[in-house]
């Protein structure tokens, strides 16, 4: 039984290994070839609106009646935010990201931009234009990558949940795919605590309910989710952040 649980965990991480692979093909194809760059000048990088922001760039958006506006624009953790300029402390626009659909339309004979879409549920949208293809596959990465670690982590999660229980005991039984308790490495130690992926970061807990945290928040921006720690832990896994460790962790089995 456990083999099959082994096999399956190892599944899980295997194809969302290559569902990431094929979705950043095309981007890995338009950055190898030449194009605008757009770099953001070094004696501004300690304004307000670009601390701890993802990719930030002067971008035009489209006002209601057609006319287009300069603002400048910023991915910071799961939010799109957009100022009227660089030096400003609030954002007038501030979306959401994992409530928005994105849609690249390139530019044609009837469009003079190539635009990003960004679609709300209740229809309500933003139409930011970019200078080049390369330029809006730089964004739509950033867009996606912000929430593929907190994706694979959430499906670990669920899968968790999936263990054997023991009779009476409700620990498995709570529905939310975003939290859950997972064994964690501290200090060469594994202990049990209940996790938590909220805003784009993943959160740790004593227990659940319990709202003081056993270990200090992990922002998922820029982390991937790899397999563990050899045979003796199937069900354990690692997060990285430019190839260094920021945690392990593992799926407890019985």
């Amino acid at each position: 039984m456990q083999h099959t649980h082994v096999r399956e965990f190892e599944m899980l991480l295997m194809l969302d290994a290559l569902s990431s692979s094929y979705e950043s093909y095309e981007e890995d194809e338009e950055e190898r070839s030449p194009g605008v760059t757009h770099q953001w000048p070094s004696d501004e990088s300690n304004i307000p609106p670009v601390r701890d922001c993802r990719i930030c760039a002067f971008l035009l958006r489209k006002k209601r009646f057609g006319q287009w506006a300069k603002q400048f624009t910023v991915i910071r953790e799961n939010r799109l935010q957009c100022y009227k300029n660089s030096k400003d402390t609030c954002p007038y626009v501030d979306l959401l990201l994992p409530q928005c659909s994105v849609v690249y339309v390139p530019k044609d004979s009837k469009k003079k931009h190539h635009e990003l879409r960004f679609t709300l549920p209740n229809g309500d949208g933003l139409v930011l234009a970019v200078q080049s293809r390369e330029q809006a596959h730089k964004w739509l990465k950033v867009k996606r990558g912000a929430f593929a670690a907190g994706r694979k982590i959430t499906r670990i999660i669920s899968f968790s949940k999936k263990k054997p229980s023991r009779s009476g005991d409700s620990r498995t039984s709570y529905s939310d795919p975003r939290q859950g308790y997972l064994l964690v490495l501290v200090n060469q130690v594994w202990r049990e605590h209940w996790c938590c992926v909220c805003r784009g970061s993943m959160h740790f807990y004593h227990d659940r309910g319990d709202p003081r945290t056993s270990l200090p928040s992990l922002p998922l921006n820029g982390c991937e989710v790899v397999p563990g720690l050899g045979p003796k832990h199937p069900f354990a896994f690692r997060i990285l952040r430019d190839s260094m460790e920021m945690v392990a962790l593992e799926v407890k089995y019985s």
